[in-house]
């Protein structure tokens, strides 16, 4: 399930994907372009502004990774990865985090990788001070380390 798309995952609801802990990204596919939109995909989601999120994805140094994410609840990444896809899919209103995601066009072809691990939480940590080191910001869709 490495590098699936978002689509792919949803439509499986995530059965290859292990009931462990671990970090998961969203990836943007080689030669995708990235465009967004002010479409609410979720009538729960306050939208960002399009123009706020083309400025941070333009200052995105590495603009492959658009999101990481941390899965440590007690179905780990299997559960967390199926409320983050119904949620993008207005199925469910419980994972607002990483939702710039769900602005960008066709965000359904977009990929997304995972990794367990035992502790996610320092894991999610590392890596994303490590982008922000290499980038001055987060990814696209977070906000936060």
């Amino acid at each position: 399930c490495i590098r699936d798309s978002l689509q792919t995952l949803y439509s499986l609801e995530c059965a290859c994907v292990p009931e462990a802990s671990g970090i998961y990204w969203v990836l943007r596919p080689e030669g995708m372009p990235i465009r967004f939109t002010e479409q609410a995909y979720n009538t729960s989601a306050k939208l960002y502004p399009v123009e706020m999120l083309s400025r941070k994805y333009r200052d995105c140094i590495d603009q492959e990774i658009l999101y990481i994410g941390k899965a440590d609840g007690k179905k780990g990444l299997r559960q967390r990865l199926k409320q983050y896809m119904n949620y993008g899919w207005n199925r469910a209103t419980n994972h607002k985090g990483g939702r710039a995601i769900w602005q960008i066009e066709d965000a359904g072809l977009l990929l997304l990788a995972f990794e367990e691990c035992e502790d996610a939480e320092a894991r999610e940590k590392q890596l994303l001070a490590d982008y922000k080191a290499k980038s001055g910001s987060y990814p696209l869709a977070n906000w936060r380390g």
